[in-house]
């Protein structure tokens, strides 16, 4: 699955235990109605985001990860999705181009 768009915001790198590191970027899509979305970067896949600019049109790669957790006091269940980046490609924003006509005349009846 990809996901384009431009990138808003460029997160810390985040250290959990010695193993675990992630660093998060936010996209805004180019859709008629556009969202921003948290993409997660994890471990090597850092490298991926490193030379990446706030403005930059990127295609990223994810993978969507879902996972319940059950709150031992009320027993009720959670879940949370996280979008991760595997891969990224840097690029312009697509464009449009709708092509001019040729004239062909007056063909009026008169």
């Amino acid at each position: 699955m990809e996901l384009k768009g431009t990138i808003k915001l460029i997160g810390d790198v985040q250290n959990f235990k010695d193993t675990f590191t992630k660093k998060s970027i936010v996209i805004t899509t180019d859709e008629k109605y556009s969202n921003d979305i948290e993409i997660e970067f994890i471990k090597d896949r850092i490298e991926l985001i490193n030379n990446l600019n706030v403005g930059d049109y990127i295609t990223v790669g994810i993978n969507i990860n879902g996972r319940g957790w059950e709150n031992p006091e009320t027993k009720i269940t959670k879940y949370f999705t996280s979008i991760i980046g595997w891969k990224v490609d840097v690029g312009e924003k697509e464009t449009v181009s709708i092509p001019v006509g040729q004239e062909t005349g007056d063909d009026l009846p008169f």
